[in-house]
C-alpha cells in the first residue's frame, strides 16, 4: 500500500510522538521512519483516546446547514442516518457561540479546467480521481494515464507499474525538448518517440513521462498531449489536487467565498473570519507538516476565543494573500513559509514551544523534501531512512 512521504518524526504532534501509539521505526524489518495509511489511522485513534476526545464526537452525524443566529451565534443542523435511506434519517439542531470548521481539504476532487465534465463522461475508458484510488489490482495489464506528477501522482504511478502494462504520467514539468538540458534534468532516462511527440521512458521500467494532457477524444479512448502527440489508453487517474468546499453554509448569507477552489476568504491569518470573528477554519494551509501546524493553529484559536470581542487590524496581517502579493492567492505554505507562519502565531498567542524540537522538525522536513524523486519513477530510497538513528548533525 501507499506510504507517507513525511517521516513520523515530522508528522506527529510534538508532545505525542508515534511511539506513544506503539509505532516505532523498529516495528518491521525495514526500520523506516515512514508509515502506512493504516498506521496513521492508528496514531490518530490513540491520540483521540489519550485525550478523551471520542466522548465529544458525534459519530454518523453529517452537517447539513450552518447559519447565523440573530444573537450573533451559530445554528448547526445535523442529519443522522437511522437506516439505509434518507427517508429514515433524523435531523437535529444545535446553537453554539462559535464554530471551528475542520472538515479538511482533501475531499472535493479538482480536475483540469481544460477537460470538462462532459469530456470526461464521453471518453471510452475508466476515469477516476486519486481520492478514489485504493489499490492497483483493477488496472492489471492495462495502459494507464496518471495526470499530475506531485506526491500522489508519482506514488500511484510507481505502485501501478508493478501490475499495469504501461503507466504514462503527464505533467507540465516534463521536458519538451530532447536536449542536453533535458538530459541533465532527467538523469538516466531514455528518450522514446511515440506519435511524433516527446515521451520519456524511465530506464528499465514500464513508466513513461509525457507533457500536459490537454484533451480527451469524444466516443473513443484516445488522449491528446500538449506536444501534439496522442495515444490510446484504458484508464485515467487524475492526481490533480482538491478544492476547498463548504456547501453546508447557508448560501443566502454568503458567509464565505472560495476563489478558484483554492482560496477561502475573507480570513485573518488563514484562520479567523474577518466579519464574523467567532468563525474559524483550521487546517487550510498545504505544503506543510500538517499535525504540528494544526497544533499551533488550535492554540491560537483558543487564544482568539478569549479575545473574541476585541477588534483587530487586519490591514497589517502579513499572512493575508489578498494584501501580500508574493503569497499568491492560495493557502500554499511550502518553501519554508510554514515555519515563519507557525512562529508568528505562537508568538502572538504566547504559546510556549520547545525550540530544539521545532528546529528538528524543520530540519528533517527540509532534508526529506530535498531527496524526493525529481521525476516519475525515480528512486525513492529516502523512504528507507530511519531518523531515530540519524544524528541531527547529519540532517
Amino acid at each position: 500500500g501507499l506510504v507517507t512521504n513525511l517521516p513520523m518524526e515530522v508528522m506527529a504532534v510534538p508532545d505525542f510522538p508515534f511511539s506513544s501509539a506503539g509505532i516505532t521505526s523498529g516495528r518491521n524489518q525495514m526500520k523506516s521512519s515512514f508509515v502506512t495509511s493504516a498506521e496513521v489511522g492508528t496514531y490518530l485513534l490513540k491520540f483521540a483516546q489519550q485525550f478523551d476526545l471520542l466522548s465529544h464526537v458525534k459519530f454518523n452525524h453529517s452537517v447539513d446547514l450552518v447559519s447565523r443566529n440573530e444573537d450573533g451565534g451559530w445554528n448547526i443542523r445535523t442529519r443522522t442516518a437511522a437506516g439505509n435511506d434518507d427517508s429514515s434519517s433524523v435531523t437535529e439542531s444545535f446553537d453554539f457561540d462559535a464554530v471551528i470548521v475542520c472538515n479538511g481539504h482533501f475531499n472535493i476532487p479538482r480536475f483540469p479546467s481544460s477537460i470538462g465534465e462532459n469530456e470526461r463522461r464521453n471518453w471510452r475508458g475508466d476515469i477516476l480521481h486519486a481520492r478514489d484510488y485504493k489499490n492497483p489490482k483493477p488496472f492489471k495489464n492495462k495502459i494507464v494515464i496518471v495526470v499530475g506528477a506531485k506526491s500522489s501522482g508519482t506514488d500511484i504511478a510507481k505502485e501501478l507499474s508493478s501490475i499495469a502494462y504501461e503507466v504514462h504520467v503527464c505533467d507540465p514539468d516534463c521536458p519538451m525538448k530532447i536536449s542536453s538540458s533535458a538530459d541533465s534534468k532527467t538523469g538516466t532516462l531514455l528518450v522514446k518517440q511515440q506519435g511524433g511527440g516527446i515521451c520519456w521512458n524511465i530506464k528499465n521500467t514500464n513508466l513513461f513521462w509525457r507533457p500536459r494532457l490537454i484533451s480527451l477524444d469524444n466516443g473513443n479512448n484516445v488522449v491528446r498531449f500538449e506536444d501534439g502527440s496522442f495515444m490510446s489508453a484504458d484508464a485515467i487517474i487524475f492526481a490533480t489536487g482538491y478544492d476547498y468546499g463548504y456547501e453546508f453554509f447557508a448560501k443566502e448569507e454568503k458567509v464565505i467565498e472560495v476563489v478558484d477552489g483554492k482560496l477561502v476568504k475573507p480570513l485573518y491569518r488563514h484562520l479567523q473570519h474577518k466579519k464574523y470573528p467567532n468563525l474559524f477554519f483550521l487546517g487550510l494551509p498545504f505544503g506543510v507538516a500538517p499535525f504540528p501546524l494544526f497544533e499551533v493553529q488550535a492554540t491560537w484559536i483558543n487564544y482568539a476565543l478569549q479575545q473574541i470581542d476585541e477588534p483587530y487590524n487586519d490591514d497589517d496581517d502579513p499572512y493575508d494573500p489578498e494584501l501580500v502579493k508574493d503569497l499568491g492567492l492560495s493557502h500554499y505554505m511550502g518553501n519554508g513559509k510554514q515555519w515563519d507562519y507557525c512562529q508568528y502565531l505562537a508568538t502572538d498567542c504566547g504559546m510556549q514551544r520547545d525550540e530544539a524540537t521545532v528546529q528538528k522538525i524543520a530540519d528533517i522536513y527540509n532534508y526529506v523534501s530535498a531527496r524526493r524523486p525529481k521525476y516519475p519513477g525515480a528512486p525513492d530510497t529516502y523512504r528507507q531512512l530511519d531518523f531515530s538513528s540519524i544524528p541531527l548533525s547529519n540532517v
